[in-house]
């Protein structure tokens, strides 16, 4: 799979046996391939899963499989195009594994365990086949992939949910499905799931109905029954569970957990879950009993999701309970990975936060009570993730399995960067640098960590990009516009969707971490006129002469002359431009601003947007036939109250 095509992969595992001891780096599902045991992560593995032991498909155009490969059952290595679609290891003894899948094309299961970390895989010796009706004839039904979970202590003890059914081997659905299914013996029997509280026998009874006659099982899970190729963490065993007895389950409308090995079923008092959703991940925290997150994917794919996410559900009594996690807005997968400690692994969730507006994965380092975004949404799209899984022997390893284009991994420092952090009265007008903000207009935060250390950036094309070597920053959740970033400051537009008065509330995403939501005033006007320092000690004013040459000692404006003042701070015009992109023509401000020239009112006869810039206003001033005493002069434009700084006028005097 080194580069010659798409790999499809749908599900990641990390048992946690140590790499010292030989541990695999991961184990994958994929489409087409089966899946992999990846002893190092940076390489593409020799051979896939090829599980030994599998018998024949009974479909009659297959009878030639006798002939070619002499024997029952499928030779190794293994030979036809399959998919591996669930994998679940033993926590406490990860040299255990099993999965399930099913042939590509051909309506037949695959299947098998492992007890050397994935290295080699048999058959299980039986299957959770069932006797069921159709079209008035009982017959055997052969389960045909689905979803698996194996107790964290007990390998031998393992929960399957069928995903189609099959009664010759040619035709297969979901209705024609085993019910979900459970072993204590490495799969040498098998076992109906049943509740522990049945809903009394349906009346009237019809014994050939294949849903009264199960009346009283564990219900199948409907996203699975959708097909063989919907992948979705449908049932999880409890990793912390001392005697690996407790499981979890999701049918669509309840959740349910086992406490026997999933013998018997209780449905959960909890409600309030999202429905018919495909993908979903049950996440069970390695280090504490009974503490279940449950995380529901937006249907779709490939840019097409639904618009409206889903919140991070979180029991801490195994599963009796669940609440909302505060502070998630949307969560489509979870995984735990090692922390800082075996007691607090880190916690990661695909989604955003609240006050985001694009997906990113984020960390939690404090079981979900603060979030740092550890991944960049303008340059990693975080489409078609299947499953997400962390490393619980390495703190800050994350894998993905990303459908359509393999399988990532990340990294991140072992320590937690630090986050960014300003205050209020740091968010100024940037080109006076002092207080007064306005929608539109060029801004400027100061303050620590706005960027990762050594980093300092600048736009480089229109319009604006809204990130910067990793940083955004937000303005009420919309992405600003940036020209520079680096630790210290940053120079964004506050963009033109923020309120033309009132308040607005900014955040700073450094690439590592995010800044506290810091509340700003704006103000129609907000009036800053542009500087430049032609020495350290000598602050001037972006003042020109007509022709657009610099008004300067040098080369002095005189009476009567048109100057022109470039500023920024003006958000009530005459035409909105769009956020970042330059400003079109007509953009002229709704109410005139005044000047002053040493005290005396002087005359302002156009004040606008600059055509082609963005958040760059000019304002034109008629000097008077007679300029007042001194040089320089002190110049300074008031909009509707608010008054700019006070810069220098360098004139000719008599």
């Amino acid at each position: 799979m080194q580069n010659l095509e798409e790999l499809v992969s749908v599900m990641v595992r990390v048992p946690p046996k140590p790499k010292s001891s030989g541990g695999a780096d991961l184990v994958s599902m994929v489409e087409d391939m089966v899946g992999f045991r990846h002893a190092d992560r940076d390489q593409a593995p020799a051979s896939k899963i090829n599980p030994s032991g599998i018998p024949f498909d009974p479909n009659p155009s297959y009878s030639w499989q006798t002939s070619m490969y002499g024997s029952t059952t499928y030779p190794v290595p293994w030979p036809n195009v399959s998919m591996g679609a669930s994998l679940d290891y033993s926590y406490y003894q990860p040299d255990n594994l099993a999965f399930v899948g099913n042939g590509e094309w051909q309506a037949w299961p695959l299947y098998g365990s492992s007890s050397d970390n994935g290295v080699t895989w048999t058959a299980f010796s039986s299957l959770p086949s069932e006797q069921l009706w159709s079209g008035g004839v009982q017959q055997l039904s052969t389960p045909v992939s689905g979803e698996i979970a194996m107790s964290s202590t007990n390998p031998l003890n393992i929960v399957w949910a069928p995903a189609w059914g099959t009664f010759d081997g040619v035709n297969t659905s979901g209705a024609t499905a085993p019910w979900p299914h459970y072993t204590t013996d490495g799969g040498k029997t098998w076992a109906l799931c049943k509740l522990a509280n049945p809903p009394a026998q349906p009346n009237p009874y019809d014994p050939q109905n294949n849903n009264d006659t199960h009346y009283d099982a564990l219900p199948k899970s409907w996203a699975i029954g959708i097909s063989p190729y919907v992948t979705s963490n449908i049932v999880s065993a409890d990793r912390n569970d001392p005697n690996g007895k407790t499981f979890y389950y999701w049918d669509n409308t309840f959740f349910y957990y086992s406490t026997d090995g999933g013998a018997t079923w209780t449905t959960s008092a909890a409600t309030g879950f999202p429905t018919n959703i495909t993908s979903v991940t049950i996440a069970s925290n390695p280090a504490v009993y009974g503490d279940v997150w449950f995380a529901f994917a937006r249907n779709g794919c490939c840019g097409t999701a639904d618009v409206n996410g889903n919140p991070l559900f979180h029991s801490t009594d195994g599963g009796k309970t669940f609440q909302t996690v505060a502070g998630v807005a949307i969560c489509d997968k979870i995984a735990f990975g090692a922390g800082n400690s075996p007691q607090t692994p880190f916690l990661y969730i695909l989604g955003r936060i609240a006050g985001a507006t694009r997906d990113a994965i984020y960390k939690s380092e404090d079981g979900g009570q603060t979030w740092i975004r550890i991944t960049n949404p303008d340059t990693q799209a975080m489409l078609n993730v299947a499953q997400m899984e962390g490393d619980m022997r390495t703190p800050n390893l994350l894998y993905l399995a990303v459908a359509g284009r393999g399988i990532w991994y990340g990294t991140l420092p072992a320590s937690t960067p630090a986050a960014p952090a300003f205050s209020a009265n740091a968010v100024t007008n940037g080109a006076s640098f002092s207080d007064g903000l306005a929608r539109g207009s060029v801004s400027s935060i100061f303050g620590a960590n706005l960027a990762p250390q050594g980093t300092a950036a600048s736009a480089t094309f229109v319009p604006l990009p809204t990130s910067l070597s990793g940083v955004m920053v937000t303005v009420d959740s919309f992405p600003a516009p940036l020209w520079y970033v680096s630790p210290g400051q940053i120079s964004f537009q506050i963009p033109w969707d923020a309120p033309l008065a009132g308040t607005s509330s900014i955040q700073v995403y450094n690439g590592l971490g995010v800044s506290d939501a810091v509340t700003v005033t704006l103000s129609p006007y907000a009036p800053g006129v542009f500087q430049y320092y032609p020495s350290a000690s000598d602050i001037e004013g972006v003042i020109t002469h007509s022709d657009y040459s610099l008004v300067t000692a040098a080369k002095p404006a005189v009476a009567a002359e048109e100057i022109v003042v470039w500023m920024t701070g003006f958000g009530d015009v005459a035409v909105i431009p769009d956020t970042g992109f330059e400003s079109p023509l007509g953009a002229s401000v709704t109410t005139l601003p005044t000047a002053s020239l040493s005290g005396a009112n002087v005359n302002v006869i156009y004040a606008g947007l600059t055509y082609g810039a963005i958040g760059l206003t000019q304002v034109q001033i008629q000097l008077p036939g007679t300029l007042p005493a001194g040089n320089p002069l002190s110049l300074q434009v008031t909009a509707s109250g608010d008054a700019s700084q006070v810069v220098p006028l360098w004139v000719k005097q008599p």
